[in-house]
């Protein structure tokens, strides 16, 4: 059995004082959850997850109209919808 691996949440002052990539990027928060980093610095919060074996990305909406608070909540909210059988 592999061990688990930690992993780093990211913080608000994280995403605010980000430096604009060169290309997009992706910032995990862990358990599917990603904000979409462009170079233009429009950033997208969406969660990526497996129904029916098909790899699926749902968004959730633009950071920072949904803040990451925010975003925690939705994403935890459609996991417990996909859990239950509600793509």
């Amino acid at each position: 059995m592999e061990p688990l691996r930690a992993v780093l949440r990211l913080t608000e002052r994280q995403i605010q004082s980000m430096a604009p990539p060169e290309q997009r990027v992706s910032l995990s928060d862990g358990r599917g959850l990603e904000l979409r980093v462009t170079p233009e610095l429009n950033s997208t919060w969406s969660l990526t997850y497996r129904f029916d074996g098909r790899k699926t990305r749902y968004t959730i909406g633009p950071y920072p109209s949904v803040k990451l608070k925010d975003a925690r909540v939705i994403a935890d909210k459609l996991r417990n919808q996909i859990a239950n059988g509600v793509p």
